[in-house]
């Protein structure tokens, strides 16, 4: 394992139980970005389409409040 990945397990090691979960999160989001798993769109139904896109969104708040 690399310095840096040892680093990383050291302070996940640190981290209370609760607080992974975010991580975890996080590292789902990561995945995403580099294509791993992408999931096509021409293999989901309208509804799952429309939930994988409420998800991209989810957590952000836009500057006029809305």
């Amino acid at each position: 394992m690399t310095q840096i990945k040892e680093k990383a397990v050291e302070m996940l090691q640190e981290l209370p139980d609760d607080k992974v979960i975010y991580v975890i999160e996080i590292l789902k989001g990561l995945k995403g970005l580099y294509g791993e798993n992408k999931i096509q769109a021409d293999d989901l139904t309208e509804s799952q389409l429309a939930l994988e896109t409420l998800k991209k969104y989810r957590g952000r708040v836009f500057a006029d409040g809305t």
